[in-house]
């Protein structure tokens, strides 16, 4: 059943993430980590909306899916999306010459848990934010507040 859940979510989201890495390519874009990321999260961000998802939801599940190793959860998703993940993994890894592989290996992780740890306790946080700061930050915002944090875990020392 978590296999199908994940599968709504993942197929319109791989499917529109390799259409625009596609379209970048295409055009001959420079993919630089904080494009790559900034293409990454909208089009994350729009594949829920589009579906009527709440991004928290999935990206609690998504990370329950690491942190309790659901062997099983990973196997599927690695079968289902491993091409479309290692292509995006790899343009990252291209933006980052000089970044060795098991250095590249831990950034990215550091970096999808931060993103995961962001969106799945979104309300959360933003929360803290009105009664610390008496501010307010919209998704849209807090996702582009995110790209250059989020780069930064990748590339520091990597230029």
């Amino acid at each position: 059943m978590i296999q199908a859940v994940f599968e709504r979510f993942l197929t319109p989201f791989t499917d529109a993430l390799v259409r625009e890495l596609d379209r970048r390519v295409a055009e001959g874009q420079t993919l630089t980590v904080e494009g790559l990321l900034e293409s990454l999260y909208r089009v994350g961000m729009g594949s829920l909306a589009e579906q009527g998802r709440d991004p928290q939801r999935f990206m609690r599940l998504l990370g329950l899916a690491y942190t309790q190793y659901q062997g099983h959860l990973r196997r599927f998703i690695v079968s289902r999306y491993g091409d479309s993940y290692r292509r995006f993994a790899g343009l990252l890894a291209q933006a980052l010459p000089g970044l060795d592989p098991v250095t590249f290996y831990w950034r990215l992780y550091f970096m999808l848990g931060a993103t995961i740890f962001t969106l799945s306790s979104y309300d959360a946080i933003e929360a803290i934010l009105r009664e610390d700061f008496g501010a307010q930050s919209s998704l849209p915002e807090t996702l582009e507040r995110l790209v250059p944090a989020a780069a930064a875990m990748l590339k520091v020392n990597a230029e």
